[in-house]
C-alpha cells in the first residue's frame, strides 16, 4: 500500500513540474538548461560539454557564443597537416 501512493505522489510532483515548466510558472535556469546557449563567462559544470558538443555542428552559433566573449579571438582556416597527422 506504501509503494501505491508513494507512485501517485511522485506521479503528481512530476506531473506538477512539467506542467510549471511548460506553463513557464517555473523556469529552469540557463545553467542548468541543456537546451539554452552556452556563455563563455560561466564556470565550467556537468553541462558544459554537451553545451560544446552541440555548438561542433553550428559554426554559425560557434560564433555567436564567440563573440559574447570578454576575449580577443579570430577565425583561422583549416589546414593540412600531411597524411601521417591527425
Amino acid at each position: 500500500m506504501f509503494w501505491k501512493w508513494f507512485f501517485a505522489a511522485l506521479l503528481a510532483l512530476l506531473a506538477g513540474a512539467a506542467y510549471s515548466l511548460y506553463t513557464g510558472l517555473w523556469q529552469l535556469p540557463d545553467r542548468l538548461n541543456p537546451w539554452a546557449v552556452l556563455r563563455i563567462d560561466e564556470e565550467p559544470h556537468w553541462l558544459t560539454g554537451h553545451k560544446l558538443a552541440r555548438l561542433s555542428n553550428e559554426p554559425a552559433q560557434c560564433l555567436a557564443v564567440l563573440e559574447t566573449a570578454a576575449m580577443d579571438w579570430q577565425v583561422v582556416p583549416d589546414r593540412s597537416t600531411g597524411e601521417d597527422c591527425g
